[in-house]
């Protein structure tokens, strides 16, 4: 009653010591006794101090209402505003770190949707700012000319990948906003009745206000980690990108909940208490969940990652595991369980949606083939409700023991087979389930075996170029499948659509000859399409494995007889038996083998040796009309030099040129 005759008497106050008294003590009370108890304590409420300076509140005897001293209630009243108004003021501030991520994610998605709804705004934002703006901040590393290429530190043990500068601004504005946020309105009150030292309470402030943002980031680390991210389609940025911005933010996270368990326990220290609290459930929970969000953070190290791989996933996910599980104990037992419910729903959603993707495809029978023996080719007969995406990726599963649990990411090229639509997936041959596939298909006849398998997808978005007056598709090595459906998607809706002035170009680099083999079927597709397909090959005296594409080709010839041959190298056919000639040199070592591969592509223009990117990408912007596109794909050294290249074109006109990186690297 002191409180609300200092502060006066209202209905809210009423309201809220009558739910009070219900809660805690099961008594209700009527408004008629609650006026009753106020009027009592106006009239008779006294100070036993003012009137008895010796007054023992332990052993004498009150029969008055104890009279509320002003400035001390005003005091206290002060100090719990601050106290409590932290958690408060966290919340608002976790609200608003996880909203600056929705901000950003709405000006991507207006910018890049436009451009896809609307391709004729590409040339119409071509200006010095516009150029300017792509040229320094969204296509350039933040400080060299190496994005995907690894970088080493210490021998190696540090490795990582450089971010972009658009990257790198997006994380260092975040950061620096969260630290904004856990400093600000931490204050001290003077004389503050809860806490006897400005030290322990601005502990006890930050160890708050620390632990409620970093729990309310958590949905942002799952949500960003996690495949059927529906920001991706929104922001059509790629996983790559989020799962940048996972770690980054992963990192900040741990460190927010280092900052959060190291305030505790300086607190428990200063009030005595450590040993008890230490022993108290939540406090070890709390403790298990920022032990494995460090113990992640480590393990998820570029070196180690790539090192041991599937060792680094399993271990990755029961981590993780117990870093939510922990969390939710220990909030749970401090009443914030609230604080976790999204995490478990973003979760919950990402796998269950994964499921429905694997069912909603089926398990095939699909036919798994060694090829050159680096090369696993894996063709998938496709449902006809599923709809592929040129240029994008899905998640393969092979039916092969527990590796079936296990998915790894390809890109595919969706074919007609005799038996209706395939999709087909190029895997490279490495560690882990395709190391032990290709294992088993050395020991076969034909090197080929049937399997079940699940596909999980499809994921990606297409490059944006298909108004672009010059496209040029760059791929290395295996990194051909996404960079060819893109070529073949966009040649074959040129063809469509009659388009006289738009040059869609395809370069592919390899190391040997004998990739060819595995994808030899595939470029026979370019055939009848306005697509100007170029291989370079850059060891052709490499005859290691040649066999395979030596088999390939006679099979090929045997097929047809060439009427003509357009290549850097031309071969004429005279009559029959120079074609029999011809023959026999393929089936001899030697560089023979590079006039039958011209032979069986007389549309694909073969050079050998090392292409000059700076050459030909200069070469196609001043060929382009208006706009020049680069869609590149391949090993990170080549991506790296091709996006070099592009960013100094940039320079030296006033055409529109754009650069898709498709590889993803995020192991």
């Amino acid at each position: 009653m002191g409180c609300l005759t200092f502060y006066g008497s209202t209905k809210l106050g009423t309201k809220y010591w009558n739910d009070y008294c219900q809660k805690w003590y099961d008594l209700s009370l009527t408004e008629d006794e609650l006026e009753e108890s106020y009027q009592y304590y106006q009239d008779h409420a006294t100070d036993p101090l003012a009137s008895n300076p010796d007054f023992n509140s332990t052993t004498d005897n009150m029969t008055t209402p104890l009279a509320i001293n002003g400035s001390q209630a005003l005091l206290y009243r002060e100090s719990y505003q601050v106290f409590l108004g932290n958690y408060d003021h966290s919340i608002y501030y976790g609200v608003g770190a996880v909203s600056y991520w929705f901000f950003i994610f709405l000006l991507a998605g207006v910018a890049n949707w436009g451009f896809v709804l609307l391709p004729g705004l590409k040339n119409f934002f071509n200006g010095r700012v516009s150029r300017a703006w792509r040229r320094y901040i969204t296509v350039p590393a933040l400080w060299s000319r190496k994005r995907q290429t690894q970088q080493d530190f210490l021998g190696g043990f540090l490795s990582y990948l450089v971010p972009s500068r658009m990257e790198s601004l997006i994380l260092i504005v975040f950061f620096w906003l969260v630290f904004a946020m856990l400093i600000v309105e931490i204050r001290y009150l003077p004389n503050d009745p809860l806490f006897t030292a400005k030290k322990e309470a601005i502990t006890r402030y930050v160890a708050d206000r620390t632990g409620i943002v970093a729990t309310m980031t958590v949905p942002l680390l799952i949500l960003f980690g996690g495949r059927n991210n529906i920001l991706q389609w929104l922001t059509r940025w790629s996983f790559a990108s989020f799962i940048t911005y996972h770690r980054w933010i992963a990192r900040l996270m741990v460190a927010m909940a280092f900052v959060h368990s190291i305030c505790f326990t300086a607190l428990y220290v200063m009030d005595g208490i450590y040993f008890e609290e230490m022993a108290e459930t939540y406090v070890v929970w709390g403790i298990v969940a920022t032990t494995c969000g460090a113990l992640i953070c480590f393990q998820g190290l570029l070196f180690l990652r790539r090192a041991y791989y599937e060792t680094f996933l399993v271990i990755h996910i029961v981590l993780a595991v117990f870093f939510v599980v922990g969390l939710w104990q220990h909030i749970s037992l401090l009443n914030y369980p609230q604080l976790v419910y999204p995490i478990f729903a973003v979760w919950g959603v990402d796998r269950l949606v994964r499921v429905i993707r694997l069912f909603w495809f089926g398990f095939p029978l699909a036919k798994v083939e060694l090829i050159a023996d680096d090369a696993v080719k894996v063709t998938v007969p496709k449902p006809n409700h599923w709809t592929s995406i040129p240029g994008g990726h899905a998640w393969l599963h092979f039916a092969l023991g527990w590796y079936f649990w296990q998915s790894h990411p390809f890109t595919f090229v969706e074919v007609e087979e005799k038996e209706g639509n395939c999709i087909v997936f190029y895997c490279k041959v490495k560690n882990g389930v395709t190391k032990k596939i290709g294992k088993k298909l050395a020991n076969v006849p034909g090197r080929t075996i049937f399997m079940r398998v699940g596909v999980e997808g499809p994921y990606g978005e297409k490059s944006p170029v298909s108004r672009h007056s010059s496209v040029t598709y760059i791929a290395g090595g295996n990194g051909i499948p996404g960079i060819f459906a893109e070529a073949l998607h966009l040649g074959r809706d040129v063809a469509k659509r009659s388009i006289q002035n738009q040059k869609v170009k395809l370069v592919w680099i390899l190391r040997e000859a004998k990739s060819l083999s595995w994808f030899i079927d595939e470029l026979k597709l370019m055939l009848s399409l306005p697509v100007e397909t170029t291989i370079y090959i850059t060891r052709p005296d490499m005859q290691d494995g040649i066999e395979e594409l030596q088999s390939a080709l006679h099979k090929d010839s045997m097929e047809k007889v060439p009427h003509s041959i357009s290549s850097s190298k031309s071969v004429h056919s005279a009559d029959k038996d120079e074609e029999k000639e011809l023959k026999v040199k393929v089936e001899t070592e030697g560089i023979e083998i590079m006039e039958h591969i011209r032979l069986a592509l007389p549309h694909v223009e073969i050079f050998e040796g090392r292409p000059d990117l700076s050459q030909l990408i200069h070469k196609d912007v001043e060929e382009a009309t208006s706009s020049a596109a680069f869609v590149t794909c391949g090993h990170p050294a080549m991506v790296d030099d091709v996006k070099y290249t592009v960013l100094r074109a940039m320079d030296k006109t006033e055409k529109r040129i754009d650069f898709y990186d498709q590889l993803q690297v995020w192991a």
